[in-house]
C-alpha cells in the first residue's frame, strides 16, 4: 500500500487491520503530530521508509513481502502545489505509478488486485458533466495531466499485460483527519470555531456544483473495486 499516513490512506489502513489484513506500505516520509502516528496506525502496520521513484525498492517489498494486493493512493494532491511544483506532481503521480504497477508485473506471486487511486480530474476540463468512465482523459493543467497519465499508463498493464487493475475516480473527499485546511470543509469547519465567517470562492464566470464524497464512503468504494463489484 502507498499513501497510508495521508488523510485517505490511513481511513483505509485502519480498516484493513480491523479486517484482518497484514498492511505493508513504503513511506517517503512521516511527520510525528499526524493522526497516522498519534492513533497507532505506525506500530501495527510493515512501514519500509523509501521513495517512490525507487523501482529497485518497491520492487523488493513486494517480493519479499508476499503482496497480494496493492492500494496505490500516495499523489501529490493539492492542485496549486502540483502547478508550482509540476515535475515533482509528474514524479510523483506518473512515476510512482508506473514503478508500482511494474513491480506488480513482476511479481513471482501473481498479484490479485492492483488498485489505484485516480481522480476525476483526469477528465479534464470537460463541458459535458456530470462525467462518465467512457469520457477522454484530457488533463491539461500539470495536475490533470499527471492524473490522465496515471489512468493511461494503469490502462496500458492491464491491457498489454492482464494486470487487474481497478480505477477509482474520485473527488471532493471530506471526514475526519484532513489536514488540508485551504479545502472547503476543514477550512470552514476551522473557522466556525475561531467564529469567522466561511470563506467561499466563486468562479468569474458562471457557477459551480460540487458533490463530494464522505470518506468513509470512499474506503467502501475501495472495498467494492477489490471485491469485483461492477457498477449495472
Amino acid at each position: 500500500m502507498t499513501g497510508a499516513s495521508g488523510f485517505t490512506g490511513l481511513w483505509l489502513t485502519a480498516y484493513l487491520l480491523e479486517s484482518g489484513a497484514n498492511v505493508t506500505t513504503i513511506l517517503a516520509h512521516w511527520h510525528p503530530n499526524t493522526h497516522y502516528v498519534g492513533s497507532g496506525l505506525l506500530h501495527k502496520v510493515h512501514n519500509v521508509i523509501g521513495n517512490f521513484s525507487d523501482y529497485d525498492l518497491i520492487d523488493r517489498v513486494i517480493k519479499e513481502n508476499g503482496i497480494s494486493t496493492v492500494f496505490h493512493l500516495a499523489w501529490l494532491s493539492i492542485e496549486k502545489l502540483a502547478f508550482n511544483a509540476p515535475r515533482i506532481a509528474f514524479e510523483v503521480n506518473v512515476g510512482g505509478t508506473y514503478n508500482w504497477l511494474e513491480a506488480c508485473r513482476n511479481s513471482p506471486d501473481p498479484i490479485e488486485k492492483a488498485i489505484v487511486a485516480s481522480s476525476d480530474k483526469a477528465y479534464g476540463d470537460s463541458p459535458h458533466l456530470p462525467y462518465t468512465e467512457d469520457m477522454p482523459s484530457i488533463g491539461r493543467h500539470p495536475y490533470d495531466c499527471s492524473k490522465s497519465c496515471e489512468d493511461l499508463i494503469s490502462q496500458a498493464y492491464a491491457h498489454s499485460y492482464g494486470l487487474p487493475v481497478a480505477i477509482g475516480h474520485f473527488g471532493n473527499i471530506y471526514g475526519g483527519g484532513d489536514p488540508h485546511s485551504s479545502s472547503l470543509i476543514p477550512g470552514s469547519i476551522r473557522r466556525f470555531y475561531k467564529r469567522e465567517a466561511p470563506i467561499i470562492r466563486l468562479p468569474k464566470l458562471g457557477h459551480f456544483q460540487r458533490d463530494y464524497l464522505y470518506v468513509k464512503d470512499l474506503i467502501q468504494s475501495y472495498m467494492a473495486l477489490y471485491n469485483g463489484w461492477v457498477q449495472p
